[in-house]
């Protein structure tokens, strides 16, 4: 199956460029290759899955690839498709899985999340991305529980050093750094300085609305520029332009869709550096 630029130019919901989009797709993919990869169903479902996680309409691309591979599935249903999920090499709904064992008190205490099938397949794989140390971009339209879900499973992290900023059209570059500061400690090595975080293992920048800061007359955002520099250099420069190396960095940015009013869009050389998911409205099928 062959999805085309402008489809993908089209029902994108982040640009990205063309190895962004295949990295982030695999990254969704079932690890437990040998089961899932040997059942086609399953690795339909799963690349299906994984399609649906930056794509605004899934029907064509599930016509197409169930014509590229001359094969047939029951489910049909962008829905039906995004409700299933893989338990010892059977498929099963995700409010009958995710549901077992909740109570009352774990939601009170944050230990459990009761969320619609939509949702906790984008818990899912939050969690599973944020163990493997990926770096995540999540968009959705407003109150559509982003922020719940990021910060239910941020809150049963122990070993990191969390540092979160929201951000408005001004936001630049030094409120992070200023964060980053007070929240690490310096030392001075054989590769030049380092900040290690003072809490946990590793240092999570949780960054919400990051779309919504303002362009310079160059038309790039510092921010995310500074971000860039983190990912592909693992430091910085600071203000005496030595270099600042950090160790251990997970970005987690959630933003709301790319396309409304006074939102600004994202250098695909940034977002092509992360896995892109999606959490969308819940569905009448959902609510009822």
């Amino acid at each position: 199956m062959k999805i085309s630029k402008e489809y993908r130019n089209d029902n994108e919901l982040i640009p990205t460029t063309q190895l962004g989009f295949l990295n982030s797709i695999l990254s969704f993919l079932k690890k437990d290759k040998e089961n899932i990869h040997n059942d086609k169903q399953m690795f339909i479902h799963s690349i299906l899955q994984s399609l649906s996680n930056n794509f605004i309409n899934m029907s064509n691309v599930i016509s197409k690839l169930y014509k590229s591979l001359d094969y047939a599935i029951e489910e049909k249903n962008q829905e039906e498709i995004l409700k299933k999920y893989v338990v010892n090499d059977k498929w099963v709904e995700y409010t009958k899985y995710n549901l077992n064992n909740v109570t009352l008190d774990k939601v009170l205490n944050k230990e459990a999340y009761v969320g619609l099938s939509s949702q906790l397949r984008v818990k899912d794989n939050l969690i599973n991305l944020i163990k493997k140390d990926d770096h995540i971009i999540l968009t959705g339209p407003i109150g559509c529980g982003k922020s719940m879900i990021i910060n239910q499973i941020l809150s049963n992290l122990k070993s990191i050093c969390l540092i979160k900023i929201d951000c408005n059209p001004k936001t630049t570059a030094i409120e992070l750094i200023k964060k980053l500061s007070n929240n690490s400690v310096a030392i001075n090595s054989a590769n030049g300085k380092i900040w290690k975080p003072k809490e946990g293992i590793k240092f999570v920048l949780y960054i919400r609305n990051v779309n919504l800061i303002e362009p310079d007359k160059y038309d790039t955002i510092s921010l995310i520029e500074f971000l860039l520099q983190i990912l592909v250099y693992k430091g910085f420069y600071d203000e005496n332009l030595e270099f600042v190396n950090l160790e251990r960095v997970q970005l987690i940015i959630s933003m709301h869709d790319p396309k409304l009013k006074g939102r600004n869009q994202i250098s695909t050389r940034f977002t092509s550096r992360m896995k892109l998911l999606n959490i969308s409205n819940p569905t009448d099928g959902e609510l009822n």
